[in-house]
């Protein structure tokens, strides 16, 4: 069973939960939660993910709406030393392989720490799907890529990077030589050579 944050029955436990996983996490340690049903019975949840904004215990309604600020504030502080954090912690620990980023609530201000710790580390794959990377940030790992020379694979599913008005995806989009990008339901992946356009026939 999953649960989002924004589901716990208190908000205090919601953004305690919150706070402290995520603390854990950038710590290399992992939070249980557990709650305890209406019969009296202990229940631990054994995952918990954030699939987006809206997930988020500022999502879920709140006894005093008026906190809705104060805890969205507290939300985007933790969200922004937690991302710069944890890319630096799964980086470091894949040891030059795959690292799986997905549904870290990375924004665009962790796209500079991301990348140089991609560097840093030689990664290879990046599993970057279900974050909040939005357009903006969608042109910030674009920028990165022009000069990273380790990835050979990066997933931007679900992250919101094409800008509004939607063009349609094109099938093949360079990059670089040798990277394979997927984002949204199209798969953009650089070909080392570009294909030679085809010359007119003379008319006789």
């Amino acid at each position: 069973m999953l649960t989002p944050a924004r589901r716990l029955a208190r908000p205090r436990s919601r953004i305690e939960y919150f706070v402290f996983s995520l603390l854990a996490e950038m710590q290399g340690h992992e939070v249980q939660l557990y709650a305890i049903k209406r019969d009296g019975a202990l229940n631990r949840y054994p995952k918990v993910e954030v699939y987006g904004e809206s997930c988020m215990p500022s999502g879920g309604a709140l006894s005093n709406p008026n906190d809705q600020a104060l805890v969205k504030d507290l939300e985007d502080k933790m969200i922004d030393a937690y991302g710069t954090a944890i890319v630096e912690v799964k980086c470091k620990a894949a040891g030059g392989e795959r690292v799986d980023l997905s549904k870290k609530m990375l924004r665009p201000q962790h796209v500079g720490a991301l990348f140089a710790a991609v560097e840093r580390y030689q990664v290879a794959g990046l599993n970057l799907g279900q974050n909040q990377l939005g357009a903006e940030g969608g042109a910030l790992v674009a920028a990165a890529l022009k000069t990273n020379t380790t990835l050979t694979e990066l997933n931007l599913r679900g992250n919101k990077v094409r800008p509004k008005p939607r063009a349609k995806p094109r099938a093949r989009v360079q990059v670089r030589a040798g990277l394979t990008v997927r984002a949204a339901r199209a798969q953009v992946r650089a070909d080392p050579t570009p294909t030679p356009t085809p010359k007119p026939t003379p008319t006789p």
